[in-house]
């Protein structure tokens, strides 16, 4: 087994633990980037800028097979930051922030989307529906009452009535069959 001395920790390693052509071991050579990374941040982020406009293919590539190695923790990773608020609350920010600059776009695509999924966007109604949401208690109100969305907003305790009454109804419906 050859040894050879560390140039940074003056340590006597195995040569298994040098990088090929390297008087420094992993270690020293890792603390050495590390901190040479911290003490450089801005000419670091630009090189790594300038590599991956200039590599695009290359990039794609690497992403997709860290992507394909590592499927369970990234999706537990995704899983995790949606149920956080702050993931949530980023999410919900962007879509309002990209409707807002595409909204024609936006709608398009939304519309195209209800096209070619429509038994998923049955299932979202019926959900909608069966939970009785704000925004289909307030659509309903709408409908009977002809008020303003805004109006109806102010007024949770006329929300909370209608709800109260669409479950009777329900109950009665379901009694009588």
């Amino acid at each position: 087994m050859e040894t050879k001395i560390c140039k940074k920790c003056g340590e006597v390693k195995e040569v298994e633990l040098f990088p090929k052509g390297r008087n420094a071991c992993r270690e020293c050579r890792k603390k050495y980037l590390n901190d040479f990374y911290r003490n450089n941040l801005d000419s670091a982020y630009q090189n790594a800028k300038s590599w991956r406009l200039e590599n695009p293919e290359k990039r794609k590539e690497i992403q997709k097979k860290y992507r394909e190695n590592n499927k369970e923790k990234i999706h537990l990773n995704d899983k995790i930051y949606r149920k956080s608020t702050i993931g949530y609350k980023k999410r919900i920010i962007n879509q309002r922030i990209c409707y807002l600059r595409n909204p024609v776009k936006k709608r398009q695509q939304k519309k195209i989307w209800r096209l070619n999924n429509p038994e998923k966007v049955k299932e979202t109604n019926r959900k909608i529906i069966d939970l009785l949401s704000d925004g289909y208690v307030i659509s309903k109100l709408k409908r009977q009452t002809g008020l303003p969305i805004s109006i109806i907003k102010q007024y949770p305790k006329l929300i909370k009535a209608k709800r109260l009454i669409i479950q009777n109804s329900r109950t009665i419906k379901t009694l009588t069959k």
